[in-house]
Parts: structure tokens; C-alpha cells; sequence
């Protein structure tokens, strides 16, 4: 955007750019020449004509000149024929608030019979759209789905960008940026704080646009989870105005066409559904038709409007496509990460904390407020280092729910524990490990686990449920997600685990998959784990396969269930599984892989296939017509295991 010694062209540009967005949203209207003379906009409808001069001159004489060619050029214009019955108006904007001299000028020109006003460049905005009103209405409602902010009033840690050299950015850095038109993509990992960010970045362009209203675009911040299902910009800013209760929707609509905005747009992959039928071909269609409207709203504004779009990267098979289906080829990538060890000591200070943070814990600021708050992060310090993750993981969990339990006497730790393992498979019916958890999902999954109904203290309980948080959205506070993933990873790697121990009956996991994302390898290694620990034998496991292929389930359970054999030993036998239409992080290929080696997948998606330890092309996969991200470990594949990957592309 323009600053205070913006030349005049520059600022012609910008109000004609205002003028359009009023009068003519369309953009088939604008500055020409009329009378052997340029005219800087003429905006003509079917019921009023509209002429406008524009000028950065703080001058008498400038005002007179002006106002004399709009009088000649309305008086003409109101001659013909035509334009008999339409009201004609004539405005003269000024950058800064015109002059006693130039009003005077202005009123004796209008005198003789034209209607001719002078405004500011100020007044031109508002009558685009009122701006204070609108950052009013936003201010007060939600800032992405959950804030770390929310949980910790104390917390005031700055976020750090880091863009494709690891060069951290700093937030007023990137706002001059984005204020001056740059355009970016905001990616991280769930909790590091996209959506704080994303509201840090609101409040500086906010702030700043208050010191300089005239020069500098005021910030729209949009919640894209809203906006699912809807076609067009103008839908998307329309349904924002409704949910943050601003009325003007058709001003927001003005200023995003004008450019007087900068958009902030928070969490496009909220847009997208999680689980798919069919070929990943097909996923990329419905990937790119989602997010449409976003497409649009960021293609349609004016190329000097700064936009920084927020999401989880992974939920697009490259980097390629993610600028592609947003509309934002060639545009930087910027990273969140967990914080770092400068950030945690500052949160840990702030909050009175002497906890030294273990090496197994990543420092997430969600995950690390959320502990501080449950009073376990001390706790933490104190398991043993030399612990797998997984092992780790594990007597965290243990370690919230008993630190829970001593405050209900009637509710023993392992029901809390069974809660948390329940609620997350839940999470995963819902397409993501972190979704939303609503009240009636926590009651329903209580008595399950249980067999009892709910009271007043299990409801008190089920509200503040160790390791979930609230989610900002959530009205009157009940709706919860996973504090951390790597959290709700562990609640189903130990439910997996429960399912796999009695796998024909009984058990939520003994029914279909409705989602895609197979786990991870911290819930593969803790299912491991839990069975070895409950002396549950491998060849259990690979019967709980064969079930699953019995009754035709070639899905992301069967896939956990195929990988935990593995992580077990298991000696499979000539029996093979057949998986299709799932999501993998990450899949290593190894001779100890002996019963993924058995396995055939099947029009799915692998972020990262390694093939490092493979000595021969029997211990892959065979992975027919699969979309691969990347491969590790070949810088070319033999053509003994291109034969594995039938139909595939990499």
C-alpha cells in the first residue's frame, strides 16, 4: 500500500480503485476522456451518474480547476437526452482533509446549479465500508478454531515465521510485507500456534492502520471453517460478516474489491474433507473445488493487496499444489514451529515454572500451556530421558489421568484413561485426530467406557478432562479438542491396542474406518508397546488382520493393525492384505517389514516412502496406483522395485 510521500499517480490509482468498488463493483467503468479532456472516473448507472476528480494538492487554485471541470462535465452530461431523469453528483477527493479555502471554492462552483462535493480520500473510505465498525465486530469474536492465548493470560511469546532459507521473521517484519502487498502461506503442525499468529499479525496491521487510516489497508481476518460449502468471494465475506454480526456485508464486499483490505485467511485446510472414496485423483478434484471460493477471493483482489493464508501443509500432496489450489503460485512459504528453547524458558518464566523441559517433549506452546495449567509439567521433568518416546508418552498419559483422579474419588484413574483413549478414536471417526469433541460425544463415550449414566460431578469431569482443550468456537465452552497430536496419537495407539487385544467383537475399531489417515508411528509404537506390556502375542495381531480382511475392511485400522505386526515381529505367513484409499505420513520399507512386505495398497497417498534398508524388491509393497510425495533412499529406482509400484507416481 501507499505511504505518506506516495506520488499522486499513485494515490489517483487507489481512490479510483475506491470509487469502482462503490459505484461500479464489476470494474467496467473508470477514468477516460470526455470533452477533449481526461476525466480521472465517470460511473454511470441506470439511475445516477457519478463523476470524480482525485488530488494529492493541498492548493486553492487545484480545487477551482477540478471543481470547474466536473461543473462543465455534469452540465453536459445532464443535457442529453438520456440521462433526464438521473441524479448527478460530482466529487472531488483530496489524500488529506481539504482545506477552509478549497470548501469555500468548491461551494461557490456548486452554486451555480450542479451538485459538486470535496471530500477526503478518509471519507471516500467509509462511505466504502465503515472500518472502525467492522474491526469492532471482529475483535470481539473467535480467532481460528483454538488460541494457546485462551488458556494462559500470561503468555505474550512473540511467534517466529521462518521462510524457505530458516530465516525468522519477526511479526512486524511480515506485516510491512503484507502490507505493502505481499502474498504468503502460513504452514505448521497442529498447536504451534497458527491461529495466535494469525491474530498477532490482525492486531499490528490493525494498529497501524489507526496511526495512517488514508495510506495503510485495515486487516479482514476470516475463519475459512466457515466458509465450507459456499461458491464465490462474495459468499465468503458475506457468511464472515454474518458470524462476526458486522451488517455492512456489501461494504466488505466494496473493500475487498477496492483493495483497502489485507487478507488474513485462517486454516484452509478446515475446508477440506478428510476422507475421500476412490482414487487420489479424485482427492485432488474435490481438494481444488473445496477450496474454490478462497481461490477466487485471493485470484479476484487487486494485485497490490497483501494476503497470508494459514493451514496445515499436509493436507496437500506437495507444496506445488497448495500454491496451486490457492491461487498463489510463486508466493513464499512461510513455517510455524514448536518454540524454541528461548521461547519455552520465556513461557516457562512467565508462568513461574522451574520444570526442565525433557528432550522427548516437543515444545508446542499448546501442549506446554496446557500442562502448566493441568500442574503436571514438573511431573514431566522427572521421567526418565532414556524412556522411548513412546514409553514416555506413555506415563504421561497415566501421569495426567492419576493427577485427575485424585480430584474425583469416585472416578478411578484407568476410567479416565479409557475416556481419553475412546475420545480419540471419536476424534479419528471425524476425519482428524484433533476434531472437535462436543459435549454429547463425551457423555456418550462415558458410558460406554463405563456402563454408568452421567451425573453432576462425571459432567464436571467430562469439562475438564485431562489433555483436552477448549476450542475458542465453543460457545458456552463445551467443545474440546486434543491438547496435542502427538497426545491424541498416544490415547489411540493405547485404544488400537485395546481393540487388538479382543478384536471380533465389542470394540468401536472392529467396525469400518470413516476416515483416511492411517496413524502414526508414535501410536504404531505405543500400541507396541501397550500389548507387549499386557503380554498379548503377535500372532493375536495378524488374527485381528485376517478378520479385518475377512469381512472386507481395507482400511486405515487395517493398515495400523498390519504396521503394529510388524513393530511386534510378528511371523506372517502367506497370507496377504489388501489396503485402499488411505493417507500415509510415512511409510519405511525394511526386511523387518514382513508383513507390510505382504500387503498391497491400493489408490492411496504416502507422503514419504523410504526404501533405504531394502535389500530386495520381496520386502516392499506391492503399491498399486498411488500417489507418492517423495522417496528416501534411491536416487532411482531399479526396475525390479518399479514393478512394486504398479500405476504409481512419484
Amino acid at each position: 500500500m501507499s505511504s505518506a510521500t506516495d506520488s499522486g499517480p499513485d494515490f489517483e490509482v487507489r481512490a479510483l480503485a475506491m470509487a469502482r468498488a462503490i459505484h461500479d463493483p464489476l470494474g467496467l467503468q473508470g477514468a477516460s476522456m470526455v470533452m477533449g479532456k481526461e476525466r480521472d472516473g465517470i460511473f454511470i448507472d441506470d439511475g445516477s451518474i457519478n463523476a470524480y476528480e482525485f488530488t494529492v494538492s493541498p492548493l486553492k487554485a487545484k480545487a477551482v480547476k477540478d471543481g470547474e471541470k466536473l461543473h462543465e462535465l455534469l452540465r453536459m452530461l445532464g443535457g442529453r437526452p438520456e440521462n433526464r431523469y438521473k441524479t448527478l453528483s460530482g466529487w472531488l477527493v483530496t489524500e488529506s482533509e481539504p482545506t477552509a479555502e478549497q470548501r469555500d471554492a468548491i461551494r461557490r462552483i456548486a452554486a451555480d446549479g450542479e451538485t459538486i462535493h470535496i471530500i477526503s480520500y478518509q471519507v471516500l473510505r467509509a462511505r466504502l465500508c465503515d472500518v472502525e465498525r467492522y474491526l469492532g465486530c471482529r475483535g470481539r469474536a473467535p480467532f481460528g478454531s483454538i488460541s494457546y492465548v485462551e488458556h494462559h493470560a500470561s503468555v505474550d511469546i512473540n511467534p517466529k515465521f521462518h521462510d524457505q532459507s530458516s530465516e525468522a521473521l519477526d511479526v512486524r517484519t511480515l506485516v510491512e510485507r503484507i502490507a505493502s502487498g505481499d502474498r504468503a502461506l502460513l504452514v505448521g503442525e497442529f498447536g504451534v500456534g497458527k491461529s495466535h499468529a494469525l491474530k498477532e499479525l490482525y492486531e499490528v496491521l490493525r494498529k497501524r492502520y489507526f496511526k495512517q487510516p488514508t495510506q495503510r489497508p485495515f486487516p479482514v481476518h476470516i475463519n475459512l471453517r466457515d466458509c465450507a460449502g459456499l461458491r464465490s468471494p462474495s459468499e465468503v465475506l458475506r457468511r464472515h460478516a454474518e458470524e462476526i454480526g458486522f451488517a455492512d456485508e456489501r461494504g466488505l464486499v466494496s473493500a475487498w474489491r477496492a483493495g483497502a483490505c489485507a487478507l488474513l485467511l485462517d486454516g484452509f485446510d478446515e475446508v477440506i474433507p478428510s476422507r475421500w472414496l476412490g482414487a487420489v485423483t479424485t482427492l485432488k478434484q474435490v481438494r481444488w473445488e473445496a477450496l474454490s471460493p478462497v481461490r477466487r477471493l485471493i485470484r479476484e483482489a487487486p494485485s497490490h493487496m497483501g494476503v497470508i493464508v494459514a493451514g496445515r501443509g499436509h493436507y496437500f500432496s506437495s507444496s506445488d499444489e497448495m500454491r496451486e489450489v490457492l491461487g498463489l503460485q510463486g508466493s513464499d512459504v512461510l513455517r510455524l514451529r514448536d518454540f524454541d528453547l528461548q521461547q519455552a524458558n520465556e513461557l516457562l518464566a512467565a508462568s513461574g515454572s522451574e520444570a526442565v523441559l525433557p528432550d522427548w517433549l516437543p515444545t508446542k506452546p499448546l501442549l506446554l500451556v496446557h500442562l502448566l495449567k493441568a500442574g503436571v509439567l514438573g511431573g514431566v521433568s522427572e521421567i526418565h530421558s532414556d524412556l522411548d518416546p513412546a514409553d514416555a508418552w506413555r506415563q504421561l498419559l497415566r501421569m495426567i489421568c492419576d493427577r485427575e483422579a485424585n480430584i474425583y474419588a469416585s472416578v478411578p484413574p484407568s476410567t479416565i484413561q479409557s475416556l481419553l483413549q475412546r475420545l480419540a478414536t471419536v476424534a479419528r471417526s471425524k476425519g482428524d485426530a484433533i476434531a472437535s469433541l462436543a459435549r454429547e460425544d463425551l457423555e456418550r463415550v462415558f458410558v460406554d467406557v463405563s456402563g454408568r449414566s452421567t451425573d453432576e460431578e462425571v459432567l464436571q469431569l467430562l469439562m475438564r478432562l485431562p489433555g483436552l482443550a477448549v476450542a475458542a468456537d465453543s460457545g458456552f465452552g463445551e467443545v474440546r479438542v486434543f491438547a496435542d497430536e502427538d497426545l491424541a496419537d498416544t490415547a489411540y495407539g493405547e485404544d488400537l491396542a485395546a481393540y487388538l487385544s479382543s478384536p471380533f467383537q465389542g470394540h468401536p475399531l472392529c467396525e469400518a474406518a470413516t476416515w483416511s489417515d492411517a496413524a502414526g508411528n508414535l501410536a504404531i509404537e505405543v500400541c507396541a508397546s501397550a500389548l507387549s506390556e499386557a503380554a498379548i502375542a503377535p500372532r493375536q495381531v495378524l488374527a485381528a488382520c485376517d478378520h479385518r480382511m475377512n469381512h472386507h475392511l481395507s482400511d486405515a485400522i487395517l493398515m495400523d493393525s498390519v504396521r503394529v505386526a510388524d513393530e511386534l515381529e510378528a511371523e506372517p505367513d502367506t497370507r496377504s492384505y489388501l489396503v485402499e484409499g488411505v493417507l500415509l505420513r510415512e511409510l519405511s520399507v525394511s526386511p523387518d517389514s514382513r508383513v507390510v512386505a505382504r500387503t498391497h495398497l491400493r489408490d492411496s497417498l504416502i507422503d514419504n516412502l523410504d526404501l533405504t534398508y531394502v535389500d530386495s524388491a520381496d520386502q516392499c509393497p506391492m503399491i498399486e496406483r498411488c500417489l507418492i510425495e517423495r522417496v528416501d533412499g534411491v536416487s532411482q529406482l531399479p526396475n525390479s522395485l518399479s514393478k512394486k509400484l504398479l500405476g504409481s507416481s512419484i
